[in-house]
């Protein structure tokens, strides 16, 4: 159904971004105390968990690497500290390791996230060849290939990424990089908003209401707009209020149409829908009585509270946060304040290594169960940095 002068139904959303891709914690079997940890992890017992991946991280376990990155990241055993999450996702990363690679990639700057993206993707990694596929639509890093976008897209949506087959839908309907193909534009976006995709949700809508890719079903429309409009895409909570004004394949509702414009012209400030909404609402507010406003207003805060709700978790982070070096400080006295600081003593501070330094190390080590070389590593200056940051209690200076 075309829109009338003075309901404007919106058009496709844009490409979207991820709303939360990080996995969380991996249990593998390649490493016997693995599964007892992210156990101890799942259950939010993050010191047992935390004391359980540090040794297999030192012994050079990529997947316990990539699991105190993610705790890093997420400040959950630990302060939340991206630079040391990357740290360790680069060590996972460089042993190949498709999940680092792609955590990786996305706290990076977007010219140099591509090429881990590409590594991860290339293992059959989804999040990552969805993130490739945004890489090239925008040009981040690799030539802009709208071909190559839904080559990547596609890997994902097979594997069930509901982001990239909202995407590939959306190239489908244009004819980006792709012939046009409504018929399959609606086929991705179904997919998509089965899974939850708000936007491919209110994408499936707007092409039902219209008869694009399949016969028009405006019941089934009304109904894919409701379920974007619960989850706060504003054009869809305007489309909505349009379909309650006319009573398209459901119940017409003046009132509760205003609810749901007035609701799209809060959420969405001054973008384009939120406008249309709030024109939509001043021209319907003539319509209803006093007493159906009261209502309508009342509705409208209650369908805000609600969105608000349903969105809360944070948004996602386009790549472009830079990843931290390790302190100017020498690699000895690193790993000496932090010997110190865990309860053992490597001796008076020094910028060449002692035997005091050794052993306290070989102390530290043993004690924490990962293999005892007495070396002075970056990889241990970052695990002695990560077991301070847990406050993991190995030795107390009181009783030395």
């Amino acid at each position: 159904m075309p829109p009338s002068a003075a309901t404007d139904r919106g058009s496709p959303m844009k490409f979207i971004l991820p709303a939360a891709l990080t996995l969380g914690l991996l249990a593998g079997p390649a490493f016997g105390g693995m599964k007892d940890a992210v156990a101890a992890y799942d259950r939010g017992d993050y010191a047992l968990a935390m004391r359980e991946f540090l040794p297999m991280a030192l012994a050079g376990v990529p997947q316990a690497r990539f699991d105190l990155g993610l705790m890093h990241a997420t400040g959950r055993g630990v302060p939340r500290d991206i630079s040391y999450a990357a740290m360790w996702y680069r060590l996972a990363a460089d042993q190949g390791f498709a999940p680092a690679q792609y955590e990786y990639g996305t706290l990076l700057a977007p010219a140099e996230a591509a090429a881990w993206f590409q590594r991860a993707a290339d293992q059959g990694y989804a999040p990552a060849a969805f993130w490739l596929g945004l890489a090239y639509r925008e040009g981040w890093g690799v030539p802009r290939s709208d071909v190559d976008a839904v080559r990547s897209y596609r890997r994902a949506a097979e594997a069930g990424l509901a982001e990239a087959q909202s995407n590939l839908g959306l190239m489908y309907e244009r004819g980006d990089g792709i012939p046009q193909d409504e018929a399959e534009a609606l086929r991705w976006y179904r997919r998509a908003a089965e899974l939850g995709q708000p936007e491919a949700q209110f994408n499936l809508a707007a092409m039902l209401e219209e008869g694009r890719g399949a016969a028009p079903d405006a019941a089934a429309a009304a109904a894919w707009y409701r379920r974007a409009a619960d989850r706060g895409v504003v054009a869809a909570m305007n489309n909505l209020g349009v379909v309650l004004e006319k009573g398209d394949g459901i119940s017409g509702d003046p009132a509760l149409a205003y609810a749901w414009y007035e609701a799209a012209s809060v959420r969405g400030g001054s973008g384009s829908a939120a406008d249309q909404a709030g024109r939509n609402r001043d021209q319907i507010a003539a319509r209803l009585s006093s007493d159906e406003l009261v209502r309508a207003r009342r509705e409208a805060q209650q369908i805000l509270a609600r969105v608000t709700a349903a969105t809360s978790a944070a948004p996602s982070e386009v790549p472009g946060v830079s990843a931290a070096s390790p302190a100017d400080k020498s690699l000895t006295l690193r790993i000496q304040e932090s010997l110190r600081t865990l309860g053992y003593d490597p001796g008076p501070p020094q910028t060449r290594m002692g035997s005091k330094i050794a052993s306290a190390i070989r102390e530290f080590q043993a004690d924490v169960g990962a293999p005892v070389t007495g070396e002075a590593t970056e990889v241990l200056a970052l695990g002695l940095r990560t077991a301070v940051a847990a406050r993991l209690t190995l030795r107390s200076p009181a009783l030395r």
